[in-house]
């Protein structure tokens, strides 16, 4: 993992060398986000007393693309806005987040997604609270701790394409159809649209007029 999105720039030359460099020789897959400021964290303290500035949105966008420009070159597929990959090593466990596959998780916290076979789709999440999870575990009943909907028709409809238009598989043509799609151009998958990594960037606010 690697986080772009510092004030004071970023090296991209340092960047090549530390991948390159590694004992193993280039790691199979690579996930690059950009710095965000959590509630209560330090950094967010150091900000609020004028102690570290961040970056602009034009500074994040060009480090983001210097990163997209030497992973390319050094051979990883970018198949995912925020994951790169050696070829054949795209990660199944993230990919099925964004496929809309099936999932459990466990633990205070966790979320799951349960396909009914008939076409409906149940989100559940788990408290994260960990003393009423293991009191729930205790008295083997999770009633308390655990919450969970069904999703309509429309909401999956809108996951199904905020989450595939963040990959380079895009989404069905017919997913997006009466939608204005002239940002989109045609996927290597037939009949599929996506959004061109030149975008990627200002994907969110794509998605978000596309639903």
């Amino acid at each position: 993992d690697l986080i772009f999105g510092f004030a004071e720039g970023m090296d991209i030359n340092a960047v090549r060398e530390g991948l390159e460099s590694l004992p193993g020789g280039l790691p199979e897959h690579v996930s690059c986000y950009q710095l965000s400021i959590e509630e209560g964290s330090g950094l967010e303290k150091m900000i609020s007393r004028g102690a570290y500035a961040m970056p602009d949105d034009a500074e994040c966008e060009r480090q983001y693309y210097s990163l997209c420009s030497l992973l390319r070159d050094i051979g990883y597929e970018h198949y995912e806005i925020s994951n790169w990959a050696l070829p054949g090593h795209r990660s199944r466990h993230n990919s099925s987040y964004w496929s809309h596959t099936p999932y459990t998780g466990f633990g205070p916290g966790a979320h799951s997604l349960f396909a009914d076979g008939g076409g409906k789709y149940v989100r559940r999440w788990n408290n994260p609270d960990l003393h009423a999870y293991v009191t729930a575990a205790g008295d083997d009943s999770f009633t308390d701790v655990r919450g969970e909907e069904v999703l309509t028709s429309e909401q999956i409809r809108e996951e199904r394409i905020m989450l595939g238009l963040r990959t380079s598989d895009g989404v069905p043509s017919a997913l997006v159809e009466g939608k204005d799609r002239g940002m989109l151009v045609p996927s290597e998958i037939p009949d599929y649209l996506r959004i061109p990594e030149d975008r990627w960037f200002i994907s969110d606010s794509m998605i978000t007029d596309l639903i």
